[in-house]
């Protein structure tokens, strides 16, 4: 590709960068939800969430990537379509990335106006559906700004993703053990205390 020359949107590069970092935040983002909702269950069985999700990692292994290019197609990508169009229609004022994220908002509205058919609340769900956007919009323009300089589609990205997404993950379920025992030591520091000052 030649210097100046513009790459379309829907190509190979874009689609693969996009998917990359939507399959990075789908496992996150299914650790916090099970994080979150791990304390409530109601019949007393215990351990079988966490035995649940250590029998679907293989499968979820098939189904991340498949998952990714359907959130990308969905969300990212036509986002940073209508970004590049507002941005040429504004004789291309502002950085690219900045009229994607922009236009995380319209898409989000669209797919919320659709979730809120189904019963969801509007305000939420845009703002939910255009943050999963956040970072894979983030992306492109990274990897786009990347093959430029570098005069060739970027390598390894699957496994650039899978490691970024891991990474999270440990932080995320070391963020949760500390906001876990932090409490429960503070709790016993303080019954401690209160018992010594009542002997």
């Amino acid at each position: 590709m030649r210097q100046g020359e513009t790459r379309p949107t829907w190509d190979y590069g874009t689609a693969r960068a996009a998917a990359a970092a939507c399959a990075a935040q789908l496992p996150v983002a299914g650790l916090v939800a099970f994080l979150l909702t791990a304390d409530r269950a109601d019949d007393g069985s215990g351990g079988g969430p966490a035995f649940g999700l250590v029998l679907g990692l293989p499968l979820a292994l098939l189904v991340l990537p498949v998952l990714g290019l359907l959130h990308s197609a969905v969300l990212t990508l036509p986002a940073v379509w209508l970004g590049r169009r507002g941005r040429a229609l504004c004789d291309r004022r502002g950085a690219e990335p900045v009229w994607s994220l922009g236009c995380l908002l319209p898409v989000g509205a669209g797919w919320a106006g659709l979730f809120a058919l189904l019963g969801a609340p509007f305000g939420g769900a845009v703002l939910w559906c255009a943050a999963s956007g956040v970072a894979p919009a983030l992306y492109v323009a990274y990897s786009r700004r990347r093959e430029q300089r570098l005069g060739r589609p970027l390598r390894k990205v699957w496994l650039g993703s899978a490691i970024v997404s891991f990474g999270l993950c440990v932080l995320v379920v070391l963020g949760a053990s500390v906001s876990v025992s932090v409490p429960v030591s503070v709790l016993a520091s303080v019954s401690v205390s209160a018992a010594a000052v009542r002997g």
